[in-house]
């Protein structure tokens, strides 16, 4: 879908793949588009994918087989078509034979992951043959960028939330001198320490649970409005409600330091005068 918008096609137009030429040029065989995919929000929406026979077809990509060791019918199917033939009806391009059909990349699951390097090795140890582990270089870009970056940010979460539940302290431990009177009266009709103590911490948590999921919901908001610019950048769409683990480990943070943020205020009102306040 991102190809099509990009190179502004549609079904029944022809697109001829270029590569390894600096001008752009293309093959003289081009490709009819039958169809455009959905969007799907991933790098699938990048790719133009092309049949199998297709690519044998185009110049250079089969593979080349001397006339000597050619069989009587690929002899003979060569002999029945020339190049004005080909160009005038491309629809009448032969069927590539199987021994030009040349197997280029094989990709290769082990059953298990220790075989990989060891399988990796006896490969490059042959001239035949060239072995790759994108999944290690894929590690290695996580490793030496993407993690001291993700590391970067959740240290600057915590003390984004560190310094939110020092406001929460000091919010609630200063209305505690206006609030002593009613914190006397609570204690005049029954209400035992540990309930007026109980109050304020339970405060302190709906504060930072609320203020949390209104936070999540407006950085999720802010991403999928976003939505289109990311894509253009990384391929890939993130979605509304697309998650991080990150996001899971930083909720009981938000609880703890809620917690602890609602112990001084509410220590102050466990010790709260009830005789003094209620003749204040």
């Amino acid at each position: 879908s991102r190809v099509a918008q990009e190179m502004n096609v549609s079904v029944g137009d022809k697109f001829f793949p270029a590569h390894g030429d600096p001008d752009g040029q293309g093959h003289d065989l081009g490709f009819t588009i039958v169809g455009v995919l959905r969007p799907t929000g991933t790098p699938n929406d990048r790719v133009a994918l092309v049949n199998l026979e297709g690519f044998y077809l185009m110049g250079g990509h089969a593979k080349p087989i001397p006339k000597d060791e050619m069989t009587r019918e690929e002899k003979a199917a060569i002999a029945q078509e020339s190049d004005l033939e080909l160009r005038a009806d491309p629809l009448r391009l032969r069927p590539l034979s199987i021994r030009q059909r040349e197997v280029t990349a094989i990709l290769v699951q082990t059953g298990t992951p220790l075989f990989g390097p060891q399988l990796q090795t006896r490969i490059e140890k042959g001239l035949q043959a060239q072995a790759a582990a994108p999944v290690a270089e894929i590690a290695k870009l996580l490793e030496l960028i993407v993690r001291p970056l993700l590391t970067a940010l959740m240290a600057i979460t915590i003390i984004t939330c560190v310094v939110a539940a020092v406001g929460i302290l000091v919010s609630i431990y200063n209305s505690m001198n206006d609030r002593k009177r009613d914190i006397a009266v609570m204690r005049a009709l029954g209400a035992r320490r540990e309930t007026v103590t109980s109050i304020i911490l339970i405060e302190s948590l709906l504060i930072a649970v609320l203020g949390g999921l209104l936070g999540w919901l407006l950085a999720h908001v802010s991403i999928w409005l976003s939505g289109g610019y990311i894509e253009q950048q990384t391929g890939m769409r993130p979605g509304l409600l697309t998650t991080s683990p990150y996001e899971l480990m930083i909720l009981p943070l938000v609880l703890v330091l809620a917690a602890l943020a609602g112990l001084l205020p509410a220590l102050a009102a466990y010790r709260t005068d009830v005789t003094t306040n209620l003749n204040a």
